[in-house]
């Protein structure tokens, strides 16, 4: 919240799921503790799968770098933020966005190439990415001012 006016600068809201390295299943909620993660009340909201539309176009081909990698050799979670914004329909810049949501389902790995298909559809933006082994990631942005 900015100091001077009082109003919200920035909100995040995170739903995340621990999963074990070795058999990617997904851990018990007891476990979060272990790694310093708190389990506290939420405020009554809950993040909702993202409903990509159809006939989306493919808008380009991103490799994932060594650079992108975070420390279990995974694309960190950041660098999909980046990717958005390097594909988003229309380009970047001039603009800013006030909504984003990406939900995660399949890890990229060094090497990988993913394949991106985005399109603009009822005042949001939908991106997701591919790679060999299937879909990687899909993200719902809404553009300040809409």
């Amino acid at each position: 919240t900015s100091a001077e006016t009082g109003e919200v600068l920035a909100e995040l809201n995170q739903a995340s799921v621990i999963v074990d390295a070795s058999t990617h299943k997904i851990l018990r909620p007891r476990i979060f503790s272990q790694y310093g993660v708190q389990i506290g009340e939420t405020d009554g909201r809950f993040l909702e799968k993202i409903e990509v539309p159809e006939g989306m176009p493919l808008v380009g081909e991103r490799p994932v770098y060594y650079s992108d990698l975070d420390y279990n050799g995974h694309l960190n979670n950041a660098i999909y933020a980046d990717i958005l914004c390097d594909f988003i329909p229309g380009g970047m810049m001039g603009q800013s966005l006030k909504e984003v949501q990406i939900n995660y389902s399949s890890e990229c790995r060094f090497g990988d190439v993913l394949k991106l298909y985005a399109k603009e559809q009822d005042g949001a933006v939908y991106l997701c990415g591919e790679h060999e082994r299937g879909g990687s990631f899909v993200c719902r942005a809404v553009k300040k001012g809409k």
